[in-house]
This record gives structure tokens, sequence and C-alpha cells, in this order.
């Protein structure tokens, strides 16, 4: 799990593990659904950012939209999709749940009818940006210019659950019981 948020790709894995490529996905996937999200607290600030991304191919662009807690600097929820009220909707609605002290949104024209009260202040998102140049640095599969995208859905989803919340799973454990429970 760690050469998959360390930047390689599957078959970089494959390789390096000497395992096949079907293998790592399946360890990727168990590994995912073991994460938990944290918490969202209420009377604390979020920021809601979105980014594209590409799956399956160049042509197919997805955009992932996420909210992270200012004060912990913790990514709280994400939701793949289309760039649309849908998708950002799967976002403010677990924010607006537990009653946010202020949510911080780009100037993005879908915001305004999610988020409608004096808790949404609009303007530039300073710690989602850099955010957003840390997840495509270590990420590769959501760089801009490059030849490396998930090929569907539920690998990026998986990927991104791993990234933001893996600290919650005991990672030795993991290992250990994947390679010696086979």
């Amino acid at each position: 799990m760690n050469l998959c948020l360390e930047g390689l790709g599957i078959r970089s894995i494959s390789r390096y593990l000497a395992i096949s490529k079907t293998t790592v996905l399946k360890y990727i996937l168990a590994a995912s659904k073991k994460v938990a999200p944290p918490k969202i607290e209420g009377g604390k600030d979020y920021e809601i950012d979105e980014l594209y991304t590409f799956v399956g191919s160049k042509s197919q662009v997805c955009w992932l939209f996420y909210s992270l807690c200012k004060q912990t600097r913790q990514v709280v929820s994400f939701a793949l999709g289309a760039r649309s009220q849908q998708t950002a909707g799967k976002v403010t609605e677990k924010l607006k749940e537990v009653q946010p002290n202020k949510i911080y949104t780009d100037k993005l024209n879908l915001y305004p009818s999610l988020l409608v009260g004096e808790n949404h202040i609009q303007g530039r998102v300073n710690q989602l940006e850099r955010y957003n140049l840390t997840l495509r640095t270590h990420l590769k599969r959501l760089s801009r210019k490059s030849i490396n995208f998930s090929k569907t859905f539920t690998y990026l989803e998986a990927v991104l659950r791993l990234y933001f919340w893996h600290k919650r799973v005991d990672l030795k454990e993991a290992l250990e019981k994947r390679f010696f429970d086979i």
C-alpha cells in the first residue's frame, strides 16, 4: 500500500513485489474497504475544492470534489463524478449536516446554490490549492500531463480512500495478513 501511496502504478508495484497485477488490485480494494472516513465535527471551518483527472482514457474526464477541515488539515469527505451539482452536493450535504462554523469555496458557480447562508464564503481556498498540488505530486494518476490514469472509478476511489484516510488502518498488520493468509 505504501508503494501505491508513493506514486507507483499498479504495474510497477507488481514488478517490484513480483506478484500479479490482479493481486495488487485486490489488495488495494480490500485495504480501502477497511478504511473509514473521519467523523465530521460541527463548529469547525471547512474548505471545499475540486480537481479533474481521467478515468479509462484521456477523453473521459472525472472530477474529484473534496472537503478539508482547516483546523486539522484532514480530508473529511470526497466524491467522484461529473462537474455537476449532484457530485458537489455529496460533499456539501455531509458538511451541512454537522453545522460547520464556516465553509470556504472557490468561485465555482455550483456552490452558491448548494451552500445558502452566511457561513458560506467564496474566494480563494489556499490550503486546498496547495493540497491539490500535493495530491498531483503524490498520486501520478491525478497528474494533468501524464499517461497515468485510473482504469475504473472503483480503483480511483480505492486509492483516494487509502491516501486520505490510510492512517486509520494498521498497515503492518494488513500487510502481514495479506501475505501470510494466502
